[in-house]
């Protein structure tokens, strides 16, 4: 009888050690948004012409070009990344971003995001991938909206858009 109850009391702590453990997995994270370039976004409206003056000051700031600060100041205050990426949102760009360039089978431990914001619930990064070279031609002058980006590759900065 000590037998039998010695087992059924190993099943039962199989079992409960089992369901406890079972919901520790990571959050399941489902792509459901597009990449757009800025031109592309701004011509479908995801983007409007106060947003895109945002993210040039944010692409200035972050890039740090110092000799473009005559038209930086045209702008001045009005980078505002309006709120930190939560992680699940982070983790989705990162995922999003693998499958965009065709990588999927790569970590998201790989993907390098510098944040330009949120806006209209388009999320707005420039994205990198550690083992992804890119060959980048870059414009001296790219204009989009009548707003002036100097120095500027189309697929530095992407916006993606959620589903």
């Amino acid at each position: 009888m000590k037998k039998v109850i010695s087992v059924l009391l190993s099943v039962a702590s199989a079992l409960c050690f089992i369901f406890a453990f079972s919901g520790c997995k990571d959050e399941e994270i489902k792509v459901s948004g597009e990449f757009y370039t800025l031109k592309e976004a701004y011509d479908e409206a995801l983007l409007n012409e106060e947003d895109l003056k945002n993210i040039s000051c944010g692409y200035y700031e972050l890039y740090q070009f110092d000799i473009y600060s005559e038209y930086e100041n045209l702008y001045s205050g009005l980078y505002d990344p309006h709120e930190e990426l939560s992680q699940s949102k982070e983790r989705e760009l990162k995922l999003a971003y693998l499958e965009h360039i065709k990588h999927p089978e790569y970590s998201d431990d790989s993907v390098k995001i510098l944040y330009y914001g949120t806006y209209n619930g388009n999320i707005v990064a420039g994205l990198s991938c550690d083992y992804i070279i890119i060959d980048i031609v870059s414009h001296e002058k790219f204009e989009i909206g009548g707003v002036m980006f100097y120095k500027f590759w189309e697929g530095r900065i992407l916006v993606y858009h959620c589903s």
